[in-house]
């Protein structure tokens, strides 16, 4: 076997390398200093972080029965609600149709205490039609 001889660097080049080795071998002890004198990171783990109320459908399942009582007050309720809505459009257009009357026969003055009472109880009918019309 041949044997070479080592070259030695030398110049420049040869600082710099020894530079950057130096600086290689400090940043490495530094690292390792530091990993040591740090102490480990415990890992937590939480199941559950913010609790929520259990899923009761989930849990115990629909009962048909249950579903089939809540629908049908919903539907007695919606059929309330829209008796009511036709009775009080019933008075709505029967106080319209007096408001009107009085007007006609009272041709010269119009605005008398009675028909200005039954324009507010129109206005209130009104609004509460309205009302009922948007919970339906």
């Amino acid at each position: 076997m041949h044997s070479r001889p080592i070259r030695i660097l030398t110049g420049p080049l040869s600082a710099a390398c020894k530079i950057c080795a130096v600086t290689l071998l400090f940043c490495a002890c530094t690292m390792a200093a530091r990993a040591q004198s740090q102490p480990p990171q415990q890992h937590l783990e939480l199941k559950d972080p913010t609790p929520r109320p259990p899923d009761l459908e989930k849990i115990y399942g629909s009962n048909q029965a249950d579903q089939a009582k809540q629908q049908e007050a919903a539907a007695l309720k919606s059929a309330q609600i829209h008796q009511q809505i036709v009775d009080a459009t019933n008075k709505l257009y029967l106080l319209a149709q007096q408001l009107h009357d009085d007007v006609a026969t009272n041709g010269k003055d119009p605005r008398t205490s009675s028909n200005s009472a039954k324009a507010a109880q129109i206005e209130k009918l009104a609004k509460a039609v309205r009302e009922k019309t948007r919970m339906q």
